[in-house]
């Protein structure tokens, strides 16, 4: 799940050969493996739900220190252009017509809030700098909570002439997952999860 959650897409299950199960098995069918997993689900699916919705954005505007940390952005929509539309779907038209991602531009996280996915897939976990260019993101580098999700860790998000350094340590064969946005932002997207979970 962790690979699925830093390239921002959900895990699918499964090959039935391994599992020993033959053809027409079914991970749904078995408590024994979604049992296992739950915490795995509860832990990674809101976040892969979270980057899904952002948007994967091709430029990262972002740097790691150490070549054998990957990184990946999702949101916002490049800044002045909204993202490639695509026909709607039946019955779609307007605002929750599909875009060329699959989500309806009004599913789109409107807050401004910026995702990067960290992977290291070294068996020693890496750390490194992050060299995010906070203004090309529409980011005001002087108001920016800077969070890896997975710990929960606020990192210290420190400006430098329209960027800003952000150090971490990405586990070994692991993820990070760091929020970025305004205080405000991030304020809001973390009540819509609340909202969206009772």
């Amino acid at each position: 799940m962790k690979r699925c959650l830093a390239y921002g897409v959900y895990p699918g299950f499964f090959d039935w050969p391994p599992s020993g199960l033959g053809p027409g098995g079914q991970y749904w069918n078995h408590s024994r493996y979604y049992e296992r997993d739950r915490d795995l689900f509860r832990k990674y699916q809101p976040l892969c739900q979270a980057l899904a919705t952002a948007g994967w954005e091709p430029v990262t505007y972002a740097r790691s220190s150490d070549p054998n940390v990957y990184v990946e952005r999702f949101g916002p929509a490049s800044a002045g252009s909204p993202p490639p539309a695509a026909a709607p779907r039946p019955g779609e038209t307007g605002a929750g017509a599909t875009t060329g991602r699959g989500v309806g531009a009004a599913d789109r996280d409107p807050a401004g809030v910026v995702w990067l996915t960290l992977l290291n897939e070294q068996k020693q976990a890496l750390p490194t700098t992050l060299t995010v260019d906070a203004k090309a993101l529409g980011l005001n580098p002087a108001n920016l909570r800077a969070t890896e999700i997975t710990s929960g860790q606020t990192l210290a998000a420190p400006a430098q002439a329209g960027s800003v350094a952000l150090s971490l340590t990405v586990p070994a064969e692991g993820v990070a997952v760091v929020q970025l946005g305004s205080p405000a932002a991030v304020a809001a997207w973390h009540l819509g999860q609340a909202a969206a979970t009772v």
